[in-house]
C-alpha cells in the first residue's frame, strides 16, 4: 500500500477562501509538478517550500492559480513526501484539480489514509492516530484538550511504562517456565501480587479518564419533561441563557421538540423541550406527547420538571415512576413562589424506592438510575448555575450508548478492563499456588490488550475498522 501516492481533498466541502488538495506518497512531488507550471520546477524545489503558479489539466486547460507546498520525507505528517496544493475554494475549482492529479498518476485516499500512514511509518501509535479524529470532532474546549493531551503522546507514554512492568513480570515468569534449572531464585508471589495490583489500580483510573473522555466526545441527549405549564420551556430558555422556547401560561403550549446544544462544564449536551406529558385532548398535542416520549427513550439523562406551586403531585409521581431506569435530574421549578419542602415531601411519599427525596438536594437514591434533585426558579436564575453542574456531572457519570463504542475512548476502556481482568486473575493465581503457566497465560492477555491501544499488537481488521471512521483527506 505504501507504494503508491493518494490524494484527496482536505478541507471541507462548499465555497470557501481556499481549499487544500493533499497528496502523500513516494511519487508525490512528480505527480504535482505533471500539473503545474511556474518558475521553478517543483521536482528541484527545497523541502517545506511553498511555490506559486497554474494547475492545468491533462488537455492543457488552465484549472486555477495555486500555491504549492512541498514537504519530503521522513520530516512529515506522514513520514512520506507531502504536496498540499492550495486552490480557490469553490467546489468545482478543488474538484477539477483533484481530478488532474488522479489522472497524472495518483490514487484517490481512502478515509483516514493520512493518518493511517502516519501511524504505519512509525510517525505515531494508535491511540495518537485515534486522537486526531477526536480534535477534529471535539465540540467543546474540554473535549479538545482532552484529545490534544492524547495526541502529545500522555496517554501512550503511561500505558507503555505500566505495560513495561507486565512485560517484566512475564519474562521472570516465562524464564521459570522454560529454564527452571538456571533460575534459583524463589518465586516471590506477593512482591509480584503488589506490582501487579498497582499496575491494576493506575489502570482502573484510565478506564474512568477514558469513559468520561468518551461521554466528551458523544456528549448527551437530555429531555426536559414533565406536565404541562410547569415551566419546562423557561428552564430551557435559562439554562441556554436566552429565549429560544415561546413562554405561555397556556397548557399545551409546546406542541413539538425544540432541540438546542449548550456545553455545560465542557459537556456538549444537547436539551430538548418537550410537550408535557397529559391525556391529549386533540390530536396535534398527542402527537407532541408521542414524541415527548420517544425522547424519553432515546435520552442518557432526563430533566424532570416539576412545580412547587402545585397542589398535587399524583400525576409527577406516576411520570417520576415511569422514567425510573433512566439517570433522572428531578428539578422543583418555581421556589420563587412557594417553598419546594411539600413538593418534596410528596414525592418521597409515593415510591419507597425515592427515600432520598426527603434528603437535601443532590443527594441520590438507589433506585436504578439514581435521581438528583434540584431546586430552582427558570424565572429569576435561582439554582440554574448549581443545575447546570449538576447535569454535566451526572452526564459524566453515565456510560454512553452502546452505538457509541465505534469511539476511540470506548475501545480503549474495553481494552483496559479485559487487561485488568486478566492481572485480577493473574494475582488470584498466584494466591491459590495455581501452575505458572496460567498465570502466565493471564498477564500475556493484558499485554497484548494494552498493545492493542497503542498499536503492538493490532491486527489489519482492527485498523480497517478505526480508520474507516475517519473524514477522507485526514
Amino acid at each position: 500500500m505504501l507504494d503508491d501516492t493518494v490524494v484527496a481533498i482536505s478541507t471541507p466541502p462548499g465555497r470557501g477562501a481556499i481549499a487544500v488538495v493533499r497528496l502523500s506518497g513516494p511519487d508525490a512531488v512528480q505527480i504535482a509538478a505533471r500539473t503545474y507550471r511556474g518558475g521553478e520546477d517543483l521536482r528541484t524545489a527545497a523541502s517545506h517550500s511553498v511555490r506559486y503558479g497554474r494547475v492545468f489539466d491533462s488537455g492543457g486547460r488552465l484549472l486555477d492559480e495555486v500555491l504549492v507546498t512541498i514537504m519530503r520525507g521522513p520530516e512529515t505528517y506522514t513520514g512520506e513526501d507531502i504536496v498540499e496544493v492550495s486552490c480557490h475554494g469553490g467546489p468545482l475549482t478543488s474538484r477539477l484539480v483533484l481530478d488532474a492529479l488522479v489522472e497524472a498518476g495518483a490514487r484517490l485516499a481512502e478515509p483516514g489514509e493520512f493518518t493511517k500512514r502516519a501511524f504505519l511509518n512509525n510517525k505515531m501509535d494508535l491511540a495518537q492516530a485515534e486522537a486526531v479524529a477526536e480534535v477534529v470532532a471535539a465540540r467543546t474546549r474540554k473535549a479538545l484538550e482532552g484529545a490534544l493531551g492524547q495526541l502529545k503522546g500522555g496517554m501512550s507514554d503511561a500505558l507503555r511504562r505500566l505495560r513495561a512492568t507486565l512485560v517484566d513480570a512475564l519474562a521472570d515468569l516465562e524464564a521459570r517456565i522454560d529454564f527452571p534449572d538456571d533460575v534459583q531464585e524463589e518465586l516471590h508471589a506477593e512482591r509480584l501480587s503488589v506490582s501487579l495490583w498497582n499496575v491494576a489500580g493506575q489502570l482502573k483510573l484510565m478506564v474512568s479518564e477514558r469513559t468520561a473522555s468518551a461521554r466528551l466526545s458523544a456528549g448527551a441527549r437530555v429531555p426536559i419533561v414533565g406536565r404541562p405549564n410547569v415551566g419546562k420551556s423557561s428552564l430551557l430558555n435559562a439554562l441556554l441563557g436566552r429565549s429560544r422556547a415561546i413562554v405561555n401560561p397556556s397548557p399545551g403550549t409546546t406542541r413539538d421538540t425544540i432541540e438546542e446544544e449548550v456545553d455545560l462544564g465542557g459537556v456538549p449536551v444537547n436539551l430538548i423541550d418537550t410537550a408535557g406529558l397529559r391525556s391529549a385532548g386533540e390530536e396535534i398535542e398527542e402527537e407532541g406527547v408521542r414524541r415527548s416520549r420517544d425522547e424519553i427513550r432515546r435520552a442518557d439523562v432526563v430533566i424532570h420538571v416539576i412545580d412547587a406551586t402545585a397542589s398535587d403531585y399524583g400525576p409527577d409521581c406516576e411520570i417520576l415512576d415511569s422514567l425510573c431506569g433512566k439517570p433522572v435530574l428531578l428539578v422543583v421549578n418555581k421556589v420563587d413562589l412557594a417553598s419546594p419542602e411539600r413538593a418534596r415531601a410528596s414525592l418521597a411519599g409515593s415510591e419507597r424506592r425515592y427515600p432520598s427525596l426527603e434528603q437535601e438536594p443532590g443527594r441520590q437514591s438507589p433506585c436504578e438510575g439514581s435521581v438528583v434533585l434540584a431546586e430552582v426558579s427558570a424565572r429569576n436564575g435561582e439554582g440554574i448555575e448549581s443545575l447546570g453542574n449538576e447535569l454535566a456531572k451526572t452526564i459524566l457519570a453515565t456510560q454512553p450508548d452502546v452505538d457509541d463504542k465505534r469511539g476511540a475512548s470506548l475501545r480503549h476502556a474495553e481494552c483496559l478492563r479485559a487487561a485488568i481482568a486478566g492481572i485480577e486473575r493473574a494475582v488470584s493465581g498466584l494466591a491459590a499456588k495455581t501452575p505458572e503457566e496460567l498465570v502466565a497465560f493471564e498477564l500475556r492477555e493484558s499485554v497484548r490488550q494494552l498493545g492493542l491501544i497503542t498499536g503492538e499488537t493490532v491486527g489489519p481488521d482492527v485498523l480497517e475498522s478505526i480508520f474507516s471512521r475517519f473524514c477522507v483527506g485526514k
